[in-house]
Parts: structure tokens; sequence; C-alpha cells
């Protein structure tokens, strides 16, 4: 019966053995969680604050593009102004029209609110960080606290049964909390990942949009001088047309006063015929006064002629006049049509802004 008991307690006391050899080891990888979730902790303020600064960031980028965006809208509207301007003509509008259409805005806000609410999604997971962080390092220290409860049962152990069973209920325990911290690393490091993943887009996203708006304000830039230009052309095809309509008018009356001349000179001639015919005798005066007479109708003539090449030169600066008339009007049907396109366009960029001020 001895032999019996002592063969059992020598049994007992090899898997004391065994099972204090397994909770050092424990108490080991514990410690080793510890310092892992201790580094998690520390890195995770770190992107915490990282992303904090992306989200100020970001709000601040949205306040400038919006700012950008009220710009471009104000510009939107000088250039429907322009469009309405009378004397513009077909070639200019259909140019600015061209450029208008090839303008879109860089973002809208929804653009920016969503990247904003990504940020604040991944502070809420580095949030759920620190949570399983907190709750694994309490699993790790109930752990600890039951190795030590353990060690101090071996110590204080009258049977060896008990020590066994107490051993082994610290050991099943810490194992249970070594799974779980091990599982709460594996999901901190994946929030942590996916933050600082979402973060370094956000940037990226953020540099792409300065570029995108610095390229749209230098576009703008140029229609704004090239509207200029246009406006300018306008002012000086006005002043053209009005400059043609004086000189038509000018010839138009200088032609009129010509023809009376030429009529008030025909009808000298005439009653200085009959004169001659009434002088009779003196044949000498006579014929000086036919060969004054012949000059004067000679010069009258030439004046005559003179004055029908005028006349056919107003008649015909007069038909080039209606043909420019002609094609001014022609232009001005392609304006009208071309007014139509600008207003579709037009609406087209007001439809835009009201879904950008839909999304404010």
């Amino acid at each position: 019966g001895c032999n019996g008991t002592a063969s059992a307690a020598l049994g007992a006391l090899n898997k004391a053995g065994n099972v204090s050899e397994r909770l050092n080891t424990a108490n080991k990888e514990l410690q080793g969680v510890m310092k892992k979730l201790q580094d998690l902790a520390s890195l995770t303020q770190n992107v915490k604050n990282q992303t904090m600064n992306v989200l100020t960031k970001a709000q601040k980028k949205k306040e400038y593009f919006e700012i950008n965006n009220k710009k471009l809208k104000d510009f939107i509207k000088n250039i429907k102004e322009f469009l309405n301007e009378e004397g513009a003509d077909a070639e200019s509008i259909e140019k600015v029209a061209l450029q208008v259409l090839a303008i879109s805005l860089p973002l809208n806000r929804t653009t920016l609110d969503k990247m904003i609410v990504q940020i604040n999604n991944s502070l809420t997971n580095l949030t759920n960080v620190g949570g399983i962080v907190n709750q694994t390092s309490q699993l790790i220290r109930d752990a600890k606290k039951l190795l030590e409860n353990a060690k101090d049962a071996k110590n204080r152990a009258v049977r060896v049964n008990d020590l066994v069973n107490n051993t082994k209920q610290a050991l099943d325990v810490s194992e249970q909390a070594i799974e779980k911290a091990k599982k709460a690393l594996k999901e901190a490091n994946d929030n942590l990942n996916s933050t600082k993943n979402a973060t370094s887009e956000v940037e990226e996203r953020l540099l792409q949009l300065e570029d995108d708006q610095m390229d749209m304000m230098m576009r703008l830039n140029n229609l704004s001088l090239g509207v200029e230009a246009l406006r300018n052309k306008t002012e000086m095809n006005r002043q053209m047309a009005k400059d043609a309509q004086a000189l038509a008018n000018n010839a138009t009356l200088q032609a009129s006063s010509l023809e009376q001349s030429l009529n008030d000179t025909e009808r000298r001639y005439q009653e200085l015929l009959l004169k001659m015919e009434s002088l009779g005798g003196n044949s000498g005066n006579l014929n000086s006064i036919h060969q004054k007479a012949q000059d004067m109708k000679k010069n009258a003539e030439d004046l005559l002629n003179n004055a029908m090449n005028g006349i056919q030169q107003l008649d015909d600066l007069e038909k080039r006049f209606r043909n420019n008339e002609d094609r001014m009007q022609q232009q001005r049907d392609e304006l009208e049509d071309l007014k139509q396109n600008a207003t579709s366009v037009r609406d087209a960029i007001q439809d835009k802004l009201q879904k950008y001020t839909n999304c404010g």
C-alpha cells in the first residue's frame, strides 16, 4: 500500500513539475504579449495624431476649395454676361463656349465630406484599438494574478493534488488570455494598418486636389485674358460698323451735291448756246464764244463723267455695304444659334453648380 502511495505521489510531483514549467513559459509569453500591446498602444497614438492632422488639413482644404469654387461660379457668371452682349461675333462666342465646356469642377463638397467621414471612421477604429488594448491588458493582468496565486499555492501546498489542480486552472486561464491577446493584437494591427492606408490615401488625394485646383485657376486666368481680348475685338467691330455707315452716308451726300452741280452746268451751257445764236453778226467773237462754249461743254461732260464714275463707285460701295450687312445679318443669325448653344452650356454649368450647392 505504501509503495502505491509513493508511486502516485511521485507521479503527481512529476506532473506538477511539468505544469510549473508550462506556467513559467506562459508567464514569459504573457510578458511578451504585454510588451507588444504597449508598443501597439504607442503606435496607435502616433497614428491617431497623424490622422487628426490629416483631418484638420482636410477641413482647411475644404474651406480653401469652397472659396475657389465661389470664384469659379463668379467667373462663369461673367462668361454668361459676355455671351449676352450685343455685337459679340460668332467666332468669339464659339471660342468662349468651347473653353467653358472644357471646364469641370475639380471637386465638390460631397467628395471632401466623404474623405472627412473616412478619416473619422479611421479615428473610431483607432479608438477601438485602444479599447482592445485595455481589455486585453486586463485579461493579461488577471492571468498573471492567477499565475502568482498558483505559485503561492505551490509554495503553501500540503498536498500535491491541490498544487496540480491550482496550477492547471491558472494555466488554462493564462492560455485563454494569451489566445485572446493574440486575436486582439491581430485585430488591432489590422485596424492600425487600415487607418494608415486610409490616411495615406487621403493625403495623396489632397495633394492631387491641390494640383487640380492650381491647374484650374491657371486655366481660368488664361481664359479671363482671352475673354477680355474678345470683348475689345467686339468693341472694335462695333466702331468699324459705325465708321462704314458714316462713310456711306458722306459718299451719298457728296454724290447728290455733285449731281446738282452737273445739272446746273448743263443748264448754264444751254443758256449760253441760246445767247450765241442770238448774237448773229460778229463771227469772230461768235467763233471764240463757241469755242469757249465747246470747252465749257467738254469740261462739263468731263465733270459729268467723273460724277457718273463717282456714282458708280458709290453704287459699288453701297453694294459692298449691303453685302456686308447681309453677312453681318448672317453672323447675327449664327450668333443667335451660338447663344442658344451657349445657353445650353450655361444651363449645364448651372446644373453642375446646383448639384454642388445641394451637396453643401
